[in-house]
């Protein structure tokens, strides 16, 4: 899924701890921050995700990831890729992350043979051949419409961003103090033996 991407400003605070504790802890502390917001912002994304889609809506979840280099943690939000769900007698297999792209920005309803995009190339007697689609008109596609997007993880994140953004604030700060305090202790500990 496209999603939407946060650049944040007014975490300039943040910087002087960063040099007090190291980049292990720094990195960690980043990652409950960024936790912190993200229980935030998941359950209005699933508030907010299509009803008719329950699979989608049980399929959201959130992905942390902490890079140490950096001192950067990012949240993922939205449908997990590893979630399946089986559906009727055939077991037909359901796979909301191959579909929240579609339900999110909207789509086009195509119906009859495959896509035609000009001059392309296929496999013909095991060699790779230029064949040309548009000459082929049997099972040419026909556009029927347009579905529109629900806009959902937009309407999420207006939701819910800011209080999300206020929470990483106040945990990252309050970890900040607590991770410099030990580093300090531990610092201590260590000039007196």
């Amino acid at each position: 899924m496209d999603g939407i991407t946060i650049k944040t400003t007014g975490f300039d605070f943040l910087e002087k701890y960063r040099e007090e504790v190291s980049a292990a802890a720094f990195k960690n502390t980043m990652k409950k921050a960024v936790a912190a917001g993200a229980a935030i912002v998941e359950p209005e994304l699933e508030r907010q995700a299509p009803s008719e889609h329950g699979t989608l809506r049980r399929s959201i979840g959130v992905k942390i990831r902490g890079y140490t280099k950096s001192g950067t943690a990012v949240a993922i939000i939205g449908p997990m890729s590893r979630y399946k769900e089986f559906e009727g007698k055939a077991r037909r297999i359901e796979q909301p992350s191959r579909i929240a792209h579609l339900l999110e920005r909207g789509h086009k309803i195509v119906t009859g043979g495959r896509l035609a995009r000009g001059v392309g190339q296929r496999m013909k007697a095991g060699k790779l051949v230029e064949y040309d689609y548009a000459r082929k008109q049997k099972g040419m596609p026909v556009v029927r419409g347009f579905v529109p997007g629900t806009h959902f993880t937009e309407a999420a994140w207006r939701t819910a961003g800011r209080r999300a953004l206020l929470s990483v604030k106040d945990v990252a700060l309050t970890q900040l103090i607590l991770a410099a305090q030990r580093a300090a202790k531990k610092a201590e500990r260590a000039r007196r033996i």
